[in-house]
């Protein structure tokens, strides 16, 4: 039996925290939400990264800075970030590959 291990690489992972950071940032400052919901799955092929919030969503409000940034970060990581937003809540995933060793 082998015990494969599966990791993110430093910086993908580095990614990630600045990821949660933000998006529970954005939350307290900007929503106004009660509850703030942050899941992590690690897989054999992928992390994923999701934080929810019952806030009041964005509306038609434009994506600051923060996110901009954590686009170009997760993107050097191979990865991707997806925004969805409606009047109940905002949820950010943060999705960044793991990388297996044996």
């Amino acid at each position: 039996m082998t015990d494969n291990k599966v990791f993110l690489p430093r910086f993908g992972a580095v990614c990630g925290g600045r990821a949660a950071q933000e998006g529970i940032t954005n939350s307290r400052r900007h929503a106004a939400a009660t509850r703030i919901a942050v899941t992590v799955d690690l897989g054999a092929e992928r992390a994923r990264l999701t934080v929810a919030d019952d806030g009041r969503g964005m509306g038609a409000a434009v994506e600051g800075f923060g996110l901009l940034g954590m686009r170009e970060r997760v993107a050097l990581a191979g990865g991707r970030v997806d925004l969805a937003s409606t009047s109940s809540g905002t949820r950010l995933t943060v999705t960044i590959p793991a990388a297996r060793t044996a």
